[in-house]
Parts: C-alpha cells; sequence; structure tokens
C-alpha cells in the first residue's frame, strides 16, 4: 500500500508540475503576442507619421497640422521622431516646419500630460518642453521643477534653462541649494544649454537672494558659465563665515578676475578650514601664479595631510621655481605623485 500511495503522490505532483508549465507557457506566449503587435504597431505608427512629416516638407508653405490624426498624438512617438529628424536631418525642409510642428501638436499634449499622476507621463512632457523654446509653458514647467521624480526634475530643469524662465530658474537653484555638492553636481547638467540670458537671471538672484545656500549654488553653476567680468560685490561672499558659501565664491572669483583673485587666494591658504586651504591651493595651481611661491611652500608643513600633498603637486606644476622650492624645504615630497587635476565633477 505504502508503494502505491508513494507513486500516486508523485503522479500527482507531476500532472501539477506539467499543468502549472503548461499555464505559464500559454501566458508568456500571449505575452510575447501582445508585445510583438505592440511594438510593431509603435513601428508602422512612426513610419506614417515620418511620411507625414516628409510629406509636408515639400510644400511647407501648405503645411496644415489641424489634419493631423488624433490616433498618431502619442508624445513618446512624437519626440522620438522629432529627434531622430534633428539628428539625421532626413528632411531638407524640415526647420521650416518644425517650430510649428512641436508648437501645436508637441507642446498641447505635453501640457496635458505634464499634471498627470502616472510619473512617465510627466517624464515625457518635461522632455518634450526641452525641444522649442517658447509657448505658453512656463507654468507646467515650473510644476514639473518640484516634481518628486528626479529623471522629471533633470528634464524639466533643462527646459526651465532653455525657455529663460526666471521663476523655473530660481525654483531650480533652490531645490538645488537644499542638496548636498554631490548631488548638486549631477543637477548641473540641465545647464547644459546656459545662455547669457541664463547668466543674467543668476546675476539677478545674486543681487537680491542673502540666503548662503543659494548663493553658494548660484556660484557653482556659474563655475561652469563664466561670461564677462562680474559685476556685483563679491566681498562679503568672499570672506563669509559660511564655508560653502566661501568655496563657491573663491572657486569662481578665480575664472573671471584672476589678477585679483590672486591675492584673495594667497590670504586663504591661512583659513582655518581645510576645504577652503584646499581651494585656494588649487585655484592658484590653475592660475599659474608663480608669485605665490613662497605662499605655497608654508602650506608643506600644514597641519593637513591632503593640504600639504596638495601644495607639493601646486609648486610641481609651477616649473624650476617650484621644484626647488620643494626640494629646499621637502625633499622628501619630491617623490609623491599625486594629481587631482584630472578630477571631473567634484567639488574642486
Amino acid at each position: 500500500m505504502g508503494t502505491k500511495y508513494f507513486f500516486a503522490e508523485n503522479i500527482l505532483i507531476a500532472e501539477s508540475f506539467f499543468i502549472a508549465l503548461i499555464v505559464l507557457l500559454t501566458y508568456l506566449s500571449k505575452s510575447y503576442y501582445v508585445l510583438k503587435n505592440t511594438i510593431t504597431q509603435k513601428i508602422r505608427l512612426k513610419i506614417q507619421i515620418e511620411n507625414f512629416l516628409k510629406s509636408a516638407t515639400l510644400k511647407p508653405h501648405n503645411f496644415n497640422l489641424s489634419i493631423f490624426p488624433k490616433n498618431w498624438q502619442r508624445l513618446d512617438l512624437l519626440i522620438e521622431v522629432t529627434q531622430e529628424t534633428d539628428s539625421t536631418n532626413t528632411f531638407n525642409e524640415w526647420t521650416k516646419i518644425r517650430a510649428g510642428f512641436i508648437k501645436k501638436i508637441i507642446f498641447p499634449l505635453a501640457r496635458n500630460m505634464a499634471i498627470r499622476r502616472n510619473w512617465i507621463s510627466r517624464l515625457y512632457a518635461a522632455r518634450a518642453f526641452c525641444l522649442l523654446k517658447g509657448g505658453a509653458n512656463e507654468e507646467y514647467i515650473i510644476k514639473l521643477t518640484n516634481d518628486k521624480i528626479p529623471l522629471v526634475f533633470l528634464y524639466a530643469a533643462r527646459a526651465a534653462v532653455i525657455h529663460d524662465s526666471e521663476k523655473a530658474i530660481f525654483s531650480i537653484i533652490k531645490k538645488m541649494a537644499s542638496e548636498s555638492w554631490t548631488e548638486q553636481s549631477i543637477f548641473l547638467q540641465a545647464f547644459d544649454d546656459f545662455t547669457n540670458q541664463t547668466y543674467s537671471i543668476i546675476e539677478k538672484i545674486l543681487a537680491t537672494e542673502m540666503s548662503p545656500n543659494i548663493r553658494s549654488t548660484c556660484y557653482e553653476i556659474l563655475c561652469e558659465h563664466v561670461s564677462g567680468p562680474i559685476k556685483w560685490d563679491m566681498t562679503q561672499d568672499l570672506t563669509s563665515k559660511n564655508s560653502r558659501l566661501k568655496i563657491a565664491a573663491l572657486k569662481f572669483y578665480a575664472k573671471p578676475e584672476p589678477d585679483s583673485a590672486i591675492p584673495v587666494l594667497i590670504a586663504n591658504l591661512k583659513d582655518p578650514e581645510v576645504e577652503v586651504r584646499l581651494i585656494a591651493l588649487h585655484r592658484l595651481q590653475m592660475l599659474k601664479a608663480k608669485q605665490a611661491i613662497s605662499e605655497i611652500t608654508v602650506c608643506l608643513d600644514d597641519s593637513d595631510w591632503w593640504v600639504r600633498i596638495s601644495a607639493c603637486e601646486a609648486l610641481k606644476s609651477l616649473g624650476k621655481e617650484g621644484a626647488d622650492a620643494i626640494a629646499a624645504h621637502k625633499p622628501e615630497l619630491e617623490k609623491v605623485d599625486f594629481n587631482f587635476t584630472h578630477l571631473k565633477n567634484t567639488w574642486w
């Protein structure tokens, strides 16, 4: 009896396994069929949209967007087609219809999707607003710059810069100011489309905003996009007790005003904050400030190891005079080879 029950149980287990396997394979086959149809439909729609735009470019003056089919109005596809056409320049007359196509077809869809609960919809909306400057989109861009999804925020931030929206740019800077410098370095890519108008907006913020974190964020952005002489008084920022603001101000000041910056940087080699001394050394090295060799040499005896090594690297970059200073003061550091200058996207 025991043997019979044993075989019966195993047969039932095997049958259950095969039934479950058949159900799973059936589900997977249906899913594959649905996915295949979805992809096929997407490709077909994309080709139809491309053909429509191609025919429109043949007679751009008679281009009528009102006949654009509603079932083609899928924002993901429209963005993809627009970006591909931009990069490949597929149609000779594309530039003549591009702005109208984006403003009349893509932007209305984006404004609708910007207020949806689904974050994917909001992401497509933010991406759409990056395609072209103009249109009544500021309200929606500002909303998206407050989005909790980082990817949505990044595209919305880029859109704000492209559209030169003062309110939206201030919203971005305010959000960045609450983040650490490591997270800020990620957000800085939103300013890749920086313009003179963007510079003027940030300049205006620095003229009115007193928050140290907001001011330091402005300087971090400007460090990547120096544009002309400084038109505001930086004295309080360069001597601020807030180390974050002081470091950001020193980093920026050295770029547009190198001659005026060197004495200020030399003075900060004695700052009690290690990070301030490091930034001062790095900027003096960047400016090839040979007049600071004696002051940099003193830093070879600094209490902090990073400062000593940075001072050594700075002197090495200043030619024979710098090398002689190391040999005379700290010959053992001549063997040290630790170069920071290749590092990117850091607080340097």
